[in-house]
């Protein structure tokens, strides 16, 4: 009898995995689009076979979807809503996502802000 322990949905080996799996297929769609504009600037107009206005607004919608989700991911650092309401407010200034860096030194200048302010 096989008494190895089967890793439940939530935890974190799944979570990972399924994170890598989620980034494989992001890229795997970007790939897809760049492909169709590559194919579009070199090929003739009698070799499109039709539908693919409709896969490409299906790869930017689910391009645009796995981004903003990554994205609401890279907040699992902030330790409240304030924080993450703060690293929102970073990315609006930045106009792109906050590198590790830059979000580690926000939040740290952040959490000093407040302890000052709550002594």
């Amino acid at each position: 009898m096989d008494t190895r322990r089967i890793a439940p949905a939530g935890d974190g080996i799944h979570a990972a995995g399924e994170q890598a799996a989620q980034d494989r297929l992001l890229e795997a769609a970007e790939a897809a689009l760049a492909w169709f504009d590559r194919f579009d600037q070199h090929a003739p107009s009698d070799m499109h076979f039709g539908g693919e206005g409709r896969v490409r607004k299906q790869l930017r919608t689910a391009i645009r979807r796995a981004r903003v989700e990554a994205e609401d991911r890279e907040w699992a650092d902030a330790a409240d809503t304030d924080e993450a309401e703060a690293l929102d407010d970073l990315r609006g200034s930045l106009g792109h996502m906050p590198t590790d860096r830059e979000r580690a030194a926000f939040l740290g200048g952040f959490r000093e802000a407040r302890a000052a302010h709550s002594r």
